[in-house]
């Protein structure tokens, strides 16, 4: 379990990414990043993994917002953006 420790922040941005895109549709921003970190907040609790709330409530926003910051310039491309 050591491995995983140190490897925590890694995880949650993976699974930060899942629930970013999970959620997506267009608009809605803040209400897509509550539902995002609801989706992280229940995956974390049913793969038994201890963090305390607390610190997934100070944690996750900014990593949700980075994650999502990163797919808008990568993978949610549209015709618009690409001509800038």
């Amino acid at each position: 379990m050591k491995k995983a420790a140190l490897n925590l922040p890694a995880i949650l941005k993976m699974i930060c990414t899942l629930a970013a895109l999970v959620v997506e549709e267009p608009g809605k921003g803040a209400e897509k990043k509550q539902k995002a970190i609801q989706l992280v907040h229940e995956f974390i609790l049913s793969m038994g993994i201890h963090i305390p709330k607390a610190v997934l409530d100070l944690v996750l926003p900014p990593m949700i917002d980075q994650v999502v910051g990163i797919l808008n310039q990568t993978v949610w491309l549209t015709p618009t953006t690409l001509v800038r």
